[in-house]
């Protein structure tokens, strides 16, 4: 089967009998026989291949079952394709469009409600898959506000580069709990993988974000008691991956995992990251985060006295940045993140985040504020600069 139209068949059942595997040859070529495209649009009710099936351009579907061991991929070395699934019956999705030198010219897009145990949804290079939604502005909007870009990040070799130090990353994973106001928070039970293979990889299960891989999560949609876990299965977090949280606040403790979190050395990145840590339990709770604030005194000791360091921590360690978009609040956010206010300020031993970065910029936004009639340090004061 091949379609390049557009399919619309919002209450049908469409079964692709097509039974063949996409492989690849010795001799580089590709072995496609009895494999299924979708280069235009489809919208079904359920979806069902028997055989590998490859998403050039956007297929939806409320029900989807990949039979046996076969694969849909979303996107290929000329195409980035998009997929949207409520429900995920099993099989594996990998999505994988390739980079131009080195670039992302369109990032390829899985997003799956639900998922049973056994189904596995897996983030090639240049791919997002987005768990727990189906909503792709949401999706689009979340990810531009991280400040992190795809774009081809060599984890080891002779090119390497780390993600946080250059806020590019191969591949994402992006989770929305469910939570909402009178719906509690749910847990994803599928495999979830960030890999940024060009291949599906044979030898990860479980939630598994390599390293140049990203990790991200909306705090506002998850159980933040403890109680829920965000994932089912065992999350592993390789050196070098970014964890990315949104609406992160003094207090919360949320349950990673149901059977297990492996942290081998994660970068993890929030509004406030500087004046508050994330820090992972022990023993029996050792599959869950708590936030908690960095001692004060600690923090002035490296970077010294900071203007308005007094009102910005406690507005931290009250919870009060949460769903708080005050102009003051947007600049206190924005300053004591590493991910933001430090990249802007090159400071005397050559480090962009540094103590003379961060110090520079709140005495300059305050003595601007007593110039220019702002009497708080706010986001108005560091526009006018």
């Amino acid at each position: 089967m091949q379609l390049d139209g557009v399919l619309n068949a919002a209450e049908s059942k469409l079964t692709i009998n097509n039974s063949g595997s996409f492989t690849t040859n010795l001799d580089g070529t590709d072995n496609a026989d009895e494999i299924s495209y979708v280069n235009g649009q489809l919208n079904v009710k359920e979806l069902e291949t028997k055989g590998d099936l490859f998403v050039n351009g956007t297929a939806a579907a409320e029900k989807l079952t990949i039979v046996s061991d076969k694969i849909v991929y979303v996107g290929n070395d000329e195409n980035k394709g998009s997929l949207s699934v409520t429900s995920l019956m099993g099989g594996r999705i990998f999505a994988d469009p390739a980079w131009v030198d080195g670039k992302s010219e369109g990032a390829s897009l899985v997003m799956v409600k639900e998922a049973v145990a056994g189904s596995t949804v897996e983030a090639g290079r240049n791919a997002i898959v987005a768990l727990g939604t189906t909503n792709a502005q949401e999706v689009s909007d979340f990810f531009q506000k991280t400040g992190v870009t795809l774009a081809d990040t060599p984890a080891d070799g002779d090119d390497e580069v780390a993600a946080y130090d250059t806020l590019t990353v191969n591949s994402v994973l992006y989770v929305n709990g469910g939570k909402a106001e009178g719906v509690a928070g749910s847990t994803y039970y599928g495999n979830a993988l960030a890999t940024a293979n060009d291949e599906p990889t044979s030898t990860k299960t479980n939630v598994y974000v390599a390293a140049n891989s990203m990790l991200a999560i909306d705090l506002n949609t998850v159980d933040t008691t403890g109680a829920t876990a965000v994932f089912d299965k065992t999350v592993t977090l390789e050196g070098g991956s970014i964890v990315y949280l949104d609406n992160v606040a003094n207090g919360q403790t949320v349950k990673v995992s149901a059977n297990g979190l492996v942290d081998q050395g994660a970068d993890i990145v929030f509004e406030g990251d500087l004046l508050m840590d994330v820090v992972q339990g022990e023993g029996a709770a050792a599959n869950t985060v708590t936030v908690e604030m960095f001692n004060k005194a600690e923090f002035q000791d490296e970077f010294g006295d900071v203007a308005g360091l007094d009102a910005a921590y406690g507005m931290f360690e009250e919870g009060k940045n949460l769903n708080n978009n005050s102009s003051s609040a947007q600049f206190n956010k924005w300053l004591y993140s590493s991910a933001n206010a430090l990249t802007s300020v090159q400071g005397t031993d050559g480090r962009y985040n540094s103590p003379t970065a961060l110090r520079t910029i709140a005495n300059d936004v305050a003595s601007l504020g007593v110039t220019t009639g702002v009497q708080t340090l706010t986001m108005d004061a560091v526009n006018q600069m």
